[in-house]
């Protein structure tokens, strides 16, 4: 699907090294993920330590100029709910935001909202404003991404043709 979309929106989604696809399948299991590219992390996806991880293995890969990381914020508070992890959203924020200033590549979050609830509502405005705080671009779908990025190629070809990139 994701493939697909940036697909008709004419980007290449390239495969994954063979080194980056060994270092993500390290953390996850062969059941119902996929190490390729788009990378699925299936329900370890939700733990921070694996998100990040294969954030910083991708945007490792020199088939990668920019890494898109999804991640529908029900995730995010279905962690604290069923872990009883009060506080997990914001962490999880923080950590993408430190993430982000150390990577060399970009990365921009794909953070839609599959079923609004009380809880969704109030810490989805919370993370967003975390990742704007650490110069995390957000999106609240692929869709809105593509058509954002074919806009920012097209300036960069303006300019290009204007000789002032």
């Amino acid at each position: 699907e994701a493939t697909d979309m940036f697909s008709r929106f004419g980007f290449n989604v390239p495969v994954l090294t063979q080194e980056t696809q060994d270092k993500i399948s390290a953390l996850i299991p062969p059941v119902n993920t996929s190490v390729k590219n788009p990378v699925d992390l299936g329900a370890m996806g939700g733990f921070d330590k694996v998100f990040l991880s294969s954030i910083k293995f991708v945007s490792e890969d020199p088939n990668i100029d920019i890494v898109i990381h999804y991640q529908p914020i029900d995730w995010i508070s279905g962690a604290e709910i069923q872990f009883g992890a009060t506080g997990y959203a914001g962490t999880a924020a923080r950590a993408i935001g430190r993430l982000a200033k150390r990577l060399e590549k970009p990365l921009v979050q794909v953070m839609p909202i599959l079923k609004l609830d009380r809880n969704i509502a109030e810490i989805y405005p919370k993370f967003m404003e975390i990742l704007r705080q650490n110069g995390v671009p957000y999106f609240s779908s692929r869709k809105r991404l593509a058509i954002a990025l074919t806009h920012l190629n097209e300036y960069v070809q303006f300019l290009k043709v204007r000789k002032k990139l």
